[in-house]
């Protein structure tokens, strides 16, 4: 072989070698590349996870703290109940719905004078309720009439409070 020859294998060798190198490198820095790619998407998973589990604390603790609520209120003798604007309960305690002999769950949403039996009644705690609305203000009844669905007559000391809501 001839001396020329070996020098063109000589560069060929030093050409491969310095393509391998930078191959190499390449390599290098793509691993690089995809490990911190790779450490991120962890960071960002553990993040993640690290917000769900608080986030489904926070839920178990209200879930928690509205049961509690829910066996406070029932557990009051007298009647507790909260309207919106045209009548409808939103919340209601077991002594309002033990005195129209049906649950707190069939209540809830139904307009009063839909469950009330005495149409001149509930058309009286409406305009009462039109007068808290309108004054923003506590009203105190001393005494008011109110037949419970046996047809038993009571006389309520009534107190009633505006309830406002950031709900619209």
């Amino acid at each position: 072989m001839a001396t020329e020859e070996y020098d063109q294998m000589d560069r060929r060798c030093v050409e491969l070698e310095r393509q391998l190198e930078e191959s190499e490198k390449k390599v290098r820095y793509y691993q690089t590349l995809a490990e911190q790619a790779g450490q991120a998407r962890l960071r960002e998973t553990e993040a993640l996870s690290r917000l769900l589990a608080e986030h489904i604390q926070a839920q178990e603790t209200l879930a928690k703290s509205a049961k509690n609520l829910r066996q406070i209120i029932d557990l009051v003798p007298h009647m507790i109940f909260v309207k919106n604007r045209e009548g409808r309960f939103f919340l209601v305690n077991a002594a309002v719905a033990s005195s129209l002999n049906t649950t707190v769950e069939a209540l809830t949403g139904k307009l009063h004078a839909d469950v009330h039996p005495h149409s001149e009644e509930v058309a009286r705690m409406l305009a009462d309720d039109q007068i808290l609305i309108t004054s923003g203000q506590p009203l105190e009844i001393a005494e008011e009439p109110y037949t419970d669905q046996d047809g038993t007559l009571h006389w309520l000391q009534t107190v009633k409070v505006p309830y406002v809501t950031a709900d619209p």
